[in-house]
């Protein structure tokens, strides 16, 4: 996503609307303004630091630990909203978009139980692949 475009998510979930204008992405990358995996991990691992999130490795590739698939979830149980992206490597927009509203997310959180996946392909996402493995 690039710094002068803007990406609008609309989350409807139980009753709940949230509505999500993050207007760039965080950081940048010369090639596309993707952020870097360190600035995606930062803002997502705030859930579990400011906001109480409980936080989990799904996956760790065996030949890059740094590459761990994770996930954020609230601490109340019951029925949730299930976040997930980041699955094509090559859209960065998803994950990019939910870093930059991370706190509204959160606020959401307080509301009703979520479960956040907002990077299912790091290894994807870092290499610029729609799937693994690819070059």
């Amino acid at each position: 996503m690039h710094a002068e475009q803007t990406l609008r998510i609309e989350i409807v979930a139980a009753g709940l609307l949230a509505v999500i204008t993050p207007s760039i992405a965080c950081g940048a990358s010369p090639a596309d303004g993707r952020a870097t995996l360190e600035e995606l991990s930062g803002r997502f691992e705030s859930l579990s630091s400011t906001h109480g999130w409980v936080a989990d490795t799904v996956y760790a590739y065996p030949d890059d630990r740094a590459l761990a698939l994770r996930a954020w979830r609230t601490v109340h149980g019951g029925e949730a909203l299930w976040i997930l992206a980041g699955i094509h490597g090559e859209e960065p927009a998803g994950p990019n978009a939910i870093a930059e509203s991370i706190d509204a997310i959160a606020a959401l959180g307080e509301r009703q139980a979520v479960v956040l996946m907002p990077l299912n392909n790091p290894q994807g996402y870092v290499n610029n692949w729609r799937y693994l493995n690819m070059q």
